[in-house]
């Protein structure tokens, strides 16, 4: 699931932990993220649940009838059952082990520049959650605004722009469900 979230991050944050939508989706792309260190945090304490609180209840009910799901009290599990998996997925993911949701948040130079508060957001979020964008219309400057982008990461990730570059295509392989061997990641 992609999120495009402007200026509704407590309702946002309300629907994913209320129940609304339960199981919640395997993996969410949190586009041009905006949010606060805080708010990410939020968002990823709902992965350590291994769902919504509707799941976590519905488990424990499960549980309590005899019929549990493997998981220990309170744990909660949300089993991939994703229509969005593509071929080639490794089956690596935490998502196939039955271990909730994953939060992803993307960065773009042209949106997320403008905010005093991204530097310290992308140092707080994951190296293994962070992904690029341009957000751009007009094709002439992606490269110039992805290359930017990659400048701004690898200072907030101490590392160089094309180990940033290499960590956000295995991120955004991660999001996907997709694998790419390394000739090709290299070419």
């Amino acid at each position: 699931m992609v999120c495009h979230c402007v200026g509704s991050f407590g309702d946002l944050f309300d629907v994913l932990s209320s129940g609304e939508v339960d199981p919640l989706p395997p993996r969410v792309y949190m586009h041009a993220y905006g949010g606060s260190v805080d708010y990410a945090r939020n968002l990823m304490s709902l992965e350590k649940k291994g769902g919504n609180k509707a799941t976590m209840r519905a488990n424990r009910a499960k549980q309590r009838r005899g019929g549990g799901n493997g998981a220990r009290e309170g744990e909660g599990s949300v089993p991939f059952t994703s229509s969005s998996s593509r071929a080639g997925d490794d089956g690596s993911s935490a998502q196939r082990a039955g271990q909730g949701t994953r939060f992803y948040f993307g960065f773009s130079a042209a949106i997320n520049l403008k905010s005093k508060k991204t530097e310290s957001v992308l140092q707080f979020i994951p190296a293994d959650r962070l992904l690029l964008e341009s957000d751009l219309e007009q094709p002439h400057s992606v490269d110039e605004c992805v290359d930017e982008m990659l400048g701004v990461i690898a200072r907030c990730k101490e590392c160089t722009p094309l180990e940033a570059a290499h960590m956000t295509m295995r991120n955004a392989q991660a999001f996907y469900g997709i694998h790419i061997d390394s000739e090709s990641e290299e070419a």
